[in-house]
């Protein structure tokens, strides 16, 4: 039986969009800046691990004080993962500048994907493996890097959708990652129905 609850937790994720759309529109009314930047990243953060939370099919592990601690480790994650580039600093002087944007991209994606999936591993899914850790980072950087020239296009025709579709894309990825973590984790049932694969 799967931890995720896979319907339930991608039905919450749509819901998750339209609030972090009300997040970036009430952060319209922070003067740009750190705040804002930071009010974003974390809200990011939090809408994603809230839905996981909501989506776990055992609900005795789940606790308010458990909750609370982790969707707030996430959203702190989130919101210093920007600043994880600075450690790319020293390799400035290896990397040419035209593919300094993609790695930094791939960089920032990957450790905000690998400190999430280490939070999950520790406070609820136990049973994931080193090997779903490699499948998460590598979709969630790639999501991140074909999502930013889209969003680069679609910002001048509508600005809402160029914010969102990177963070749509990435939580589409590292959800798929779970999903697919937790699929071929799980050893076949003879007779199981194909609705099973799914819940």
């Amino acid at each position: 039986m799967q931890a995720i609850q896979y319907k339930r937790h991608f039905l919450i994720l749509i819901l998750a969009v339209t609030v972090l759309w009300l997040i970036m529109k009430a952060g319209d009314a922070v003067p740009a800046g750190d705040a804002r930047f930071l009010l974003f990243f974390a809200g990011m953060g939090a809408l994603h691990a809230a839905s996981i939370v909501i989506s776990l099919r055992d609900r005795t592990a789940v606790t308010p004080g458990k909750t609370i601690v982790f969707i707030t480790l996430v959203a702190v994650l989130s919101a210093v993962t920007p600043f994880s580039l600075f450690l790319l600093v020293p390799l400035l002087s290896l990397l040419g500048e035209s593919l300094m944007p993609f790695f930094g991209l791939a960089f920032g994606s990957a450790f905000g994907a690998s400190g999430y999936w280490l939070l999950l591993r520790l406070f609820w899914l136990k049973s994931l493996r080193l090997a779903n850790l490699m499948i998460t980072v590598v979709l969630c950087a790639a999501a991140t890097i074909l999502a930013f020239p889209s969003a680069g296009s679609l910002m001048q025709r509508t600005r809402d959708i160029g914010d969102l579709l990177p963070t749509v894309a990435w939580w589409a990825a590292f959800s798929i990652s779970l999903y697919l973590g937790d699929r071929i984790g799980r050893p076949p049932v003879v007779g199981a129905r194909a609705a099973d694969w799914v819940q």
